[in-house]
């Protein structure tokens, strides 16, 4: 939920740190969004999404499972 219009950036990556998929969405409105990766070539295991909005930054993990 975002509580006002930002920026916004999505990321996510390896445990280790290594970035696999970035997407700048630009400004969005106050609200509720949805945004889908394909992870369908990722192996199973646990990533992290970060979700980058003005100066907030929340991440939140993300398990692979096939």
């Amino acid at each position: 939920d975002i509580p006002f219009e930002s920026s916004a950036t999505i990321m996510l990556y390896t445990s280790n740190g290594l970035v696999l998929k970035e997407k700048q969405l630009g400004t969005l409105q106050r609200g509720i969004h949805q945004y889908q990766f394909n992870v369908d070539d990722f192996p199973n295991g646990t990533y992290f999404l970060q979700v980058i909005t003005g100066d907030t930054h929340e991440v939140v993990p993300v398990v692979v499972t096939h």
